[in-house]
């Protein structure tokens, strides 16, 4: 059968597909953009960019001199004013008098997705509106998801123990409601996270809103997250915007004031929420196992980087042949996100357990001997203090000494495999008798005082 032009060059368009990532991320680019630049054809990384053809499509000169173009690797379509997700939010923002709320700025909310961060931005919305005694407005920078809306908002508050009279005044206010959605010249703006707060500084300075009235909630170094980018800088530059900061946690105030220098008032630093009473019941709940068989969690987030699953991972690897050279069978569990079992020696393999929901977590640290839980972040990170205060050695990464003594059970470790799996090995070896709950310390204040800092801080 003999196979005309045009039939072979589908079949290399076919080809590239199924075997060239970037043939198939740029069909997926033109799909999102809702046109496509052309005929099917062969792509290719080495092609040199020509003139776009009369249809907008940019076209490539064929490798070896051919005449007839192709469509390029997608090039990206540029946005002014948007560095940053959501940053032109507030661009037709204006304020006016108007009855004031305390806006409360989330990147994104899915009301069956609360917990965390999000869960204390929530917090710190409700309770600064309730110190100033105006309603919370909830105002996204994306539109929601799910099935988000302001009555199964309402709903949340009611449902997780906050007062149903103040609830039923909760509004919210996705991205495209912005520019009609009235703002009052006495509001309090709240940035949750460092889109948000570009959003508010480039409102601040066309005017639209006061810096004066906008707090900025920090749970994290942010800027981290993005690498060394235009997104690592934006983000950096929203720590000198000159906003009221709030910080969660003692360790990632010292950090702030080492890394860009910002000072923040130990007033308005508060340690992370833990829900001790339940801390405390899988304390009691623990009952010893096999001496020679040490349960071991590895808190596993291969999708988190932060987390640095690939390192922890290692490590409890050196330290089953450090155990097994002992004589020790350790029975390993992972938790956090799903993954494949890992073969760590020809005998004991990690099995993972996935997302647990909180009844199964408290249930397994209450089965637990030894963990290890790594957070390349100056944030504490719940799960580390959380298994120390309920009695579990726990090992963590140091982070250059920013990652504080905040827990007796809590031993700090370089980020290296060999070295953490030695000091898991040393903390089984100096382990306690049992498990007695004990809370942390050194971590900040209490969010309630915080708060009250703060809302005195913003003028009325």
């Amino acid at each position: 059968m003999r196979v005309t032009r045009s039939g072979r060059v589908a079949l290399a368009a076919v080809r590239s597909y199924l075997t060239d990532k970037d043939v198939r991320s740029g069909i997926a680019f033109h799909a999102r953009e809702g046109r496509w630049p052309g005929a099917a054809a062969s792509w290719s990384r080495s092609v040199t960019p020509t003139a776009p053809a009369s249809t907008g499509a940019p076209r490539v000169a064929l490798p070896g001199g051919g005449d007839e173009g192709t469509p390029a690797v997608p090039v990206p379509r540029v946005r002014l004013g948007e560095i940053a997700r959501g940053g032109s939010t507030f661009e037709r923002t204006s304020l006016v008098d108007a009855p004031p709320h305390v806006n409360l700025v989330l990147p994104g909310l899915d009301v069956e997705r609360i917990y965390a961060g999000l869960l204390t931005a929530m917090t710190v919305g409700w309770r600064l509106a309730e110190a100033r005694g105006v309603p919370l407005r909830v105002v996204l920078t994306s539109e929601a998801v799910g099935s988000t809306s302001t009555r199964t908002l309402r709903r949340w508050f009611v449902d997780n123990g906050f007062d149903p009279a103040r609830a039923a005044t909760v509004d919210l206010v996705e991205r495209a409601q912005v520019p009609s959605a009235t703002f009052g010249t006495g509001d309090v703006w709240v940035a949750t996270y460092w889109t948000t707060a570009h959003a508010l500084d480039l409102a601040c300075r066309r005017g639209a809103v006061d810096r004066g009235r906008v707090v900025y909630l920090v749970q994290d170094f942010e800027p981290s997250f993005s690498g060394w980018s235009d997104q690592y800088a934006i983000a950096e530059s929203t720590y000198r915007a000159g906003f009221t900061p709030m910080v969660n946690s003692r360790s990632l105030a010292d950090y702030l004031a080492w890394a860009v220098g910002l000072e923040v008032d130990p007033q308005v630093v508060f340690a992370p929420h833990l829900d001790l009473p339940a801390l405390q019941g899988a304390a009691a709940a623990w009952e010893p196992g096999d001496p020679e068989r040490p349960r071991v969690f590895f808190y596993a987030r291969p999708r988190h980087p932060r987390n640095l699953f690939r390192i922890g991972i290692e490590g409890v690897q050196r330290f089953a042949v450090l155990a097994e050279a002992e004589g020790l069978r350790p029975d390993v569990v992972t938790a956090g996100d799903l993954h494949r079992d890992v073969a760590l020696t020809p005998t004991t393999v990690a099995r993972s357990a996935g997302k647990l929901s909180m009844a199964d977590y408290y249930g397994l640290v209450g089965r637990t001997d030894l963990a290890l839980c790594l957070m390349q972040s100056p944030h504490p990170s719940h799960m580390p203090l959380e298994l120390a205060c309920s009695g579990v050695p726990t090992v963590t990464n140091s982070l250059g000494g920013f990652r504080g003594d905040w827990h007796d059970r809590l031993v700090r470790a370089e980020a290296d495999p060999d070295a953490l799996g030695a000091a898991l090995l040393e903390a089984w070896r100096t382990r306690p008798e049992g498990h007695a709950f004990a809370p942390p310390r050194g971590l900040g204040g209490e969010l309630d005082a915080a708060v009250a800092a703060v809302a005195q801080r913003v003028p009325r």
